[in-house]
């Protein structure tokens, strides 16, 4: 049994209708899905988080369930997704499926009910007011689509709370009858042999109104989810400020592993200064001492930039997002990734994600992150980075071969990211790709362990530079990240002068650093401290 396996994961999200068609009706399936898994294997992937695959509208994607305890039948049916678990656990590669607790659709039988009659047994399920309340007590989460979170039911002269689109009703977590019907949905799924859960939203569940005592939310569920499954955890979602993380880790007894939405934004502000420092401020905001980081650079939504400053938010997006097309929800976000914000700089693109390799924490990559996929700035709000994968450069980058009429988010088909240009085909062929530096990079993660597990120390060394030093079980490693793109050289903390070295990674051969380090621009360096070179 490993509790912690978790600390040692290389996490994938994946959108099993946007990966690979198998049947060719236009929506990526679990089949599809498990014949891809050898190329997740090869990628050096163990674990897997499979976006919702439930019942939908799919207003959002496939977050507006209708329906917790079933497959959506375009992606399969039961037996497929058993299938799927079978051939990961074969393979070694762990499951965390979502766990959508915040709302639900309202199509979803449970709303229904609720909004038909107010003696329904279904009623309080939900967050319901006779007069529509003042919004000041309550934030819109898509500020510019939504315009209110309270939206009127005629059938019971009322108004639902909805955090999100008017099209998810809020879910009422006080009510001990809603709780029961989600422990319903934990314990069926992993008795299928899931490995946890991402909690959606996690942060709202203390944001809202009706939440009452929801410091132990999370501690109930994880107990419940040990109980069993005792290798299960709970990564959450929750972009909030620094001093509410403790509520979600509590003493070590509530979610395990967090989004480290500050690592995330301010690396993006590291970018943009091209100062280490900026970064760092990301990590000093984190106080993960009760819980894990989990580091990434993007994944299906907008990068949300909202826990920067005003000033640090406009120097981001005037330096990524320059264009009005290029930004969401009233500029909170950007709807791009990472390659065309970088300009298409490969060592910049490199250093990024020896980054989020390098800082504390687990990484975690969105599909097609590998290939360096883009975005369709055409595409409406989110829909700009939901892109099909990129198998080849066939019909529909190899995603299906259904008709584009029947194809559930088109492929991008036109400019440098189409899947003519960008594709795993191609990208396995060249050596010096995106795809391959990942590959290896995964690799080196994979015997940098003090990395998941070790203490850590911060250097300050420059302001350009962001420096950690690791230390487990005898082992010492030193992460160096140089955002500038000038050449630094700094000196060593006395500690680790003369001392015996070795670069497990780096941008180019470098002699071993003495009492001076010297990193080239947009440079980085995984230095093993007090390691003897083999003798060949």
């Amino acid at each position: 049994m490993d509790k912690n396996w978790y600390k040692e994961a290389i996490i994938y999200g994946v959108d099993v209708k946007l990966f690979q068609d198998s049947n060719n009706d236009g929506f990526g399936d679990f089949q599809g899905l498990t014949q891809r898994l050898d190329y997740l294997v090869d990628l050096g992937i163990n674990c897997l988080w499979v976006m919702p695959f439930y019942p939908s509208p799919l207003r959002d994607y496939g977050y507006d369930v209708k329906d917790f305890l079933n497959i959506d039948s375009r992606l399969g049916n039961m037996d497929d997704f058993l299938n799927f678990i079978d051939a990961c656990q074969e393979k070694n590669i762990r499951v965390i499926i979502d766990l959508v607790i915040n709302h639900t659709s309202v199509e979803h039988p449970w709303f229904i009910q609720s909004k038909s009659y107010r003696n329904s047994p279904y009623r309080d399920y939900y967050v319901w007011r006779d007069e529509k309340p003042e919004e000041d007590d309550q934030k819109i989460m898509f500020e510019g689509v939504e315009d209110s979170v309270w939206e009127y039911a005629a059938e019971t002269n009322s108004y639902y709370l909805h955090s999100y689109y008017k099209e998810q009703a809020d879910l009422n977590f006080s009510n001990p009858k809603v709780k029961k019907e989600i422990f319903k949905v934990i314990k069926f799924w992993l008795q299928l042999g899931v490995s946890g859960f991402r909690i959606d939203a996690a942060h709202t569940l203390i944001d809202t109104n009706s939440i009452s005592n929801y410091n132990n939310i999370f501690k109930e569920i994880r107990e419940y989810s040990e109980g069993i499954n005792p290798e299960a955890i709970l990564l959450g979602e929750a972009d909030v400020s620094s001093d509410q993380i403790k509520e979600f880790f509590g003493k070590g007894d509530r979610i395990h592993m967090l989004f480290n939405f500050f690592t995330n934004q301010y690396l993006f502000l590291a970018l943009a200064q091209e100062k280490g420092s900026a970064l760092a401020k990301g990590l000093d905001a984190s106080d993960y001492s009760c819980g894990h980081s989990l580091n990434f650079v993007r994944h299906h939504d907008e990068l949300n930039i909202l826990q920067l400053s005003d000033k640090d938010r406009k120097e981001v997006l005037h330096k990524f997002a320059p264009e009005p097309n290029m930004r969401v929800f009233n500029e909170g976000g950007i709807k791009r990734e990472l390659v065309s914000m970088m300009e298409n700089d490969i060592n910049r693109i490199k250093l990024v994600y020896v980054s989020i390799f390098g800082i504390p924490g687990s990484p975690m990559l969105h599909f097609g992150e590998e290939l360096g996929m883009g975005e369709d700035l055409n595409r409406n709000l989110r829909a700009a980075v939901r892109i099909p994968m990129q198998w080849n450069s066939s019909l529909h980058g190899g995603f299906s071969q259904a008709p584009m009429e029947k194809i559930c988010y088109p492929p991008l088909s036109q400019g440098p990211y189409s899947y003519k240009n960008i594709n795993v085909e191609l990208h396995q062929k060249d050596k010096g790709s995106i795809y391959h530096f990942i590959v290896n990079l995964i690799k080196l993660r994979k015997d940098c362990i003090e990395i998941g597990y070790g203490k850590w120390e911060r250097l300050k060394l420059s302001d350009e530079l962001l420096s950690i030093i690791y230390a487990h079980d005898g082992k010492r490693l030193l992460v160096v990240l140089n955002f500038s793109s000038k050449k630094q050289k700094v000196r060593l903390p006395d500690d680790l002068q003369n001392v015996e070295t070795m670069d497990e990674l780096a941008d180019k051969d470098y002699k071993a650093p003495a009492t001076l380090i010297e990193v080239n621009g947009y440079g980085y360096r995984w230095i093993r401290i007090n390691v003897h070179k083999k003798v060949i």
